[in-house]
């Protein structure tokens, strides 16, 4: 790739001094090798947009190698450019469409890690940690609620594959959907 210096866009960004923990990748659907080690060596977040990656028959995420890099690797949506419609509905952008495409791909993650890229890494990603991403204590209260039946011990499997519409979503601390 003339264009990058004879070497992968990484390694291209690499040179350039521009991977760091501010830097977000999206989509880093092929790796060339060492680009996972610079990627993680410079606390990069990965942002992995699952439909839009099928959508294009890209080969397997590199998601192991990444993270074995010790990349943050988070979920995202892409554009309704690359979302295939679903029975005779119009093509929505969907967290819940975009991890349950992801574990049906990726029979090696576990749904817990699924939901992890989801929020908290994501938080981490745009430099809100603590704030984002998860519930405690001066996080910001933006929440949604998924009816669950079943053990505490299947619970994110529950929220993974739940198929129906949420039953309350909270923003700022505010009912956006009231329960």
């Amino acid at each position: 790739m003339s264009d990058c210096g004879f070497g992968s866009p990484v390694a291209h960004l690499h040179r350039a001094g521009l991977l760091d923990e501010n830097f977000i990748a999206v989509h880093v659907n092929c790796l060339a090798t060492g680009d996972a080690e610079l990627l993680g060596h410079n606390r990069v977040h990965v942002v992995h947009c699952p439909r839009s990656h099928d959508y294009f028959h890209h080969p397997p995420f590199p998601r192991k190698q990444l993270a074995a890099a010790g990349a943050n690797i988070c979920l995202g949506t892409d554009s309704l450019a690359t979302v295939r419609k679903s029975g005779k509905g119009k093509p929505v952008l969907n967290m819940l469409s975009e991890m349950q495409l992801l574990t049906a791909k990726d029979k090696t993650i576990s749904s817990e890690e699924i939901l992890r890229m989801a929020t908290v890494n994501g938080a981490r990603a745009l430099g809100l940690a603590g704030k984002l991403g998860e519930i405690s204590e001066n996080a910001f209260a933006d929440l949604i609620a998924v009816p669950v039946t079943g053990k505490i011990a299947d619970i994110y499997d529950s929220v993974l594959h739940h198929a129906s519409t949420i039953s309350a979503g909270m923003v700022d601390g505010k009912w956006a959907i009231a329960p």
